[in-house]
């Protein structure tokens, strides 16, 4: 469900006797259908009053991927081809989108183009590690997202803790452990686990995950090789 200008919401569901579809509910409680979906995929505000969102469509006839469609009116297109991309979500200044990007064991999150034509990975998928919900920040320079790692750790991995306090506010509610890269204008008492960097080079973010991947993966290693020498052990 997202806002839709300042008296309406727009979101994906069926009210029971028409098939799946966007409806749009103004304050008064009037609903109106604005196009069809085929899931459950939050509609976007996006460029020149269109609407953004994901859904699964058939590449072939045995093959459906993830992509994302743009509605403007009455007129639906498809945005991307075959790659795979859900949660979409749009920055306002300028409809660059961010989304998750199914890959090969993980998931992983890009910047894609207003077009579609380019997609850019932000984060390195590796194998268990399964990306999220990205939400662009109001001022359009940070991303929050959520990742779930093997062994059922769930984190809200936070780029700007001073504009993303929100979001810390409610990890710590539900007690989901933190990890931010905090710059000297961000408290790290309210992290978890924080990372001092500097959040606004892509570039060092990109680092950061990077090493944060690799430590989880070493680790998981390890714990595994320590599992067979116990096995070993028991068996002699």
């Amino acid at each position: 469900m997202r806002r839709l200008g300042e008296s309406s919401i727009v979101y994906s569901g069926t009210p029971g006797r028409e098939s799946f579809g966007a409806y749009r509910v103004d304050v008064n409680g009037k609903r109106t259908r604005v196009g069809r979906r085929n899931g459950r995929s939050a509609n976007v505000p996006f460029d020149n009053g269109a609407l953004l969102y994901s859904q699964l469509d058939f590449v072939n006839p045995y093959q459906e991927r993830s992509d994302l469609w743009v509605q403007r009116g009455g007129s639906e297109h498809q945005l991307t081809h075959g790659q795979r991309l859900a949660t979409p979500d749009a920055r306002a200044s300028d409809a660059l989108i961010v989304a998750t990007q199914v890959i090969p064991g993980a998931t992983r999150l890009v910047l894609v183009s207003r077009d579609g034509k380019s997609i850019t990975p932000i984060t390195h998928g590796s194998y268990d590690e399964q990306w999220t919900e990205p939400r662009w920040s109001h001022d359009g320079k940070h991303i929050a997202a959520s990742r779930w790692l093997r062994g059922n750790v769930s984190q809200i991995v936070v780029i700007d803790t001073t504009r993303e306090a929100i979001a810390v506010a409610e990890a710590k509610r539900l007690k989901i452990p933190t990890v931010a890269i905090v710059d000297t204008n961000a408290d790290p008492e309210l992290i978890s686990y924080p990372i001092a960097g500097n959040d606004d080079a892509i570039r060092a973010i990109r680092i950061v995950l990077q090493k944060l991947v690799d430590a989880m993966v070493s680790a998981q290693t390890g714990r595994t090789r320590k599992d067979q020498e116990a096995l070993a052990g028991v068996s002699e």
